[in-house]
Order: C-alpha cells, then structure tokens, then sequence
C-alpha cells in the first residue's frame, strides 16, 4: 500500500489515512494535552490533517526507508509538525495583547474599555471543574474494556465496528461496554 502511496493512487491513499490516523491524532493529542501545552480541541484534527497533507504533497512516504518502522516513522513527523504548530503558535500568542494592555503609550484606553467583555462567573468556573473532577474520578471506576470503548468512541470518534475491530470483540458486544460504561457514568457521577 505505501508503494501505491508514494505513486499517489488516491484510493491506497484513503485507505492509508483510515489506518494510521488514529496514531497520529493520538501523538497529536499527547503533545497538545499531556504536556503542559494547552490549545483549542479542534487542533487535533487541524494538526493530523496538516500531517497527512504534508506527507501527500512532499511525497515524504518515499523517505521511509523500512516499512516495518512506519508506525514510529508516522510518529516522529507528526511530532516534527507538532514543533511547526507550535513555533506558528507561539509566534500568533506573542502578536496578541491582552484586553487590559493600552492601545498605545500616550493613550490610557484599554481593548478592555473598546470592546465589550463578559467575564467568566468564578462559581461557573469552579463548579465546572469539579464536575469534570467528578467524571474523570467516574471513569477510573469503569471496568478497562468499558473505559477503553468509551474513550475509542468519545475521544477518538472511532464507530462501533471500528472499536470492534481494534478491541478485537464483535460489534454488539462493544455496544453493550459503552452503553453499560454510560449507566455507569450517570449513577457515579
């Protein structure tokens, strides 16, 4: 398949990203959630599809010397896009002014006093992040392979049959953990 590929068929290629996408939205994720970084959700999918674009229009499956090393190969270029999101990211943040800094120097107007600002309700905040307090607390309790489809199918948007396949378990069954896992959640939580 990586041969075909590299050659740019475009149903090999289809297929290629159906394969390794969850690898790269996991890397992906990694980077962006498990490290101290903190970005938009939404960035995920932005990013594993930068990487594939990239690997389409540069041809840089070609570079892959060992095929039996594609996974890791995989995960080092999206760590390697994750550097470029990163450099384009803080580049933007350091372009950004906070709503109290003054227009300019002679001025003491703020964005703050231009633009109108709802400010967050600090009990909102705190009862938020207790709620997901709350639930990450809930999914510890849940049995591993409940815990495991759950998660295929909430963070990674994996289908049923997907989960299936992965958890190597027919397809009812997986509909069984997550809807089980669910229950579960409402009564914990």
């Amino acid at each position: 398949m990586v041969s075909r590929c590299i050659r740019k068929d475009k149903v090999a290629w289809n297929e290629f990203i159906r394969q390794h996408q969850s690898i790269v939205r996991k890397v992906v994720y990694y980077k962006l959630y498990k490290t101290s970084y903190r970005a938009p959700i939404n960035d995920v999918d932005d990013i594993a599809q930068e990487v594939f674009l990239m690997l389409w229009e540069d041809n840089k499956l070609a570079q892959l010397r060992d095929i039996s090393c594609l996974t890791g190969w995989l995960a080092i270029v999206t760590m390697n896009q994750m550097a470029v999101y990163r450099r384009k990211r803080n580049n933007i943040d350091r372009m950004t002014m906070s709503l109290s800094d003054r227009l300019s120097e002679d001025v003491t107007t703020t964005l703050e006093d231009v633009i109108p600002c709802k400010h967050p309700d600090p009990a909102q905040l705190v009862e938020t992040k207790e709620a997901v307090s709350r639930l990450e607390e809930s999914m510890a309790n849940l049995r591993i392979k409940e815990r495991r489809a759950l998660r295929l199918k909430v963070y990674d948007g994996k289908t049923q049959d997907d989960i299936a396949s992965i958890m190597d378990i027919p397809a009812n069954t997986v509909a069984s953990l997550i809807s089980r896992a669910k229950r579960k959640l409402l009564l914990l939580v």
